[in-house]
């Protein structure tokens, strides 16, 4: 009987480790494939950003080549009818006519200045992309790919120089990615508002927060490139209450301070 027992009870334990194996490899199972889910997620937004990006410039290229066109139609349209002008009246009223060859000249400088501009663009890059049209992109892609909503409450008055649009662009997208990633969040608050000689980019989320925030390399890297810029950063969390990440630049004081809570 004795050794009934303890064969018994080596069955038992053996049988019971076996379950509790079992359990550990599902939920291993269930946990990598949570976290795929969510690098793919991640992956997605992030190609969709780019994809965005393409198009909108695409777009933006193609409307300036429009304008192109459309400058280069009026322009000849106009000097052609200056020019016909002209020589109706070169025999009957000469200081007419030549007024008609001078508008028509003056036309055709406008015009090459307006295409020479245009063709600047195109060259440089630069002003492909609309800043607040690209946010939005942003909020709609983020949207459309993941289970969050983002409210937004945007001043799209305020002019921001092209090296600060880039880093809110930038921290916009590492809170969203932390919030969702790291924060567990589904609802966003996004604020650009100018306030006491100073401009705004605030972005709150509802996640788990923590009460201790340890700043990692995305967060340092934004901080450093923000106080390049004369700027303002501060972070503030506590656990249960979600995670804020606020940005300031001021318009004419020289501030450089960084603050954790």
């Amino acid at each position: 009987m004795p050794i009934f027992i303890v064969v018994y009870i080596i069955f038992f334990l053996i049988n019971y480790l076996l379950k509790q194996t079992s359990i550990i490899e599902d939920n291993l199972r269930d946990i990598t494939i949570k976290k795929l889910e969510k690098d793919l997620l991640y992956a997605n937004l992030k190609l969709a950003y780019e994809r965005v990006e393409a198009m909108t410039a695409l777009k933006e290229r193609n409307r300036i080549a429009r304008d192109i066109h459309d400058t280069v139609g009026h322009t000849l349209t106009t000097v052609l009818i200056q020019l016909e002008a002209s020589k109706r009246l070169i025999n009957k009223d000469t200081d007419t006519a030549l007024e008609k060859l001078g508008l028509a000249q003056s036309q055709v400088r406008k015009g090459l200045n307006n295409i020479r501009n245009s063709v600047r663009v195109l060259e440089s890059g630069n002003d492909i992309l609309d800043f607040y049209s690209e946010i939005h992109s942003i909020i709609k892609e983020t949207e459309k790919h993941s289970e969050v909503v983002i409210k937004s409450q945007i001043d799209e008055n305020i002019s921001f120089e092209k090296s600060q649009e880039k880093v809110i662009l930038s921290a916009f997208l590492e809170g969203l990615t932390n919030g969702m990633k790291h924060g567990k969040s589904s609802a966003f608050l996004l604020k650009i508002y100018e306030k006491n000689e100073n401009i705004f980019f605030s972005l709150e989320d509802n996640g788990i927060g923590s009460d201790i925030i340890t700043p990692g390399f995305g967060l340092r890297a934004m901080r450093d490139r923000i106080l390049e810029l004369n700027g303002n950063i501060h972070v503030s969390s506590k656990a249960n209450e979600g995670f804020g990440l606020y940005i300031s630049f001021p318009k004419y004081m020289d501030v450089k301070e960084v603050n954790y809570e």
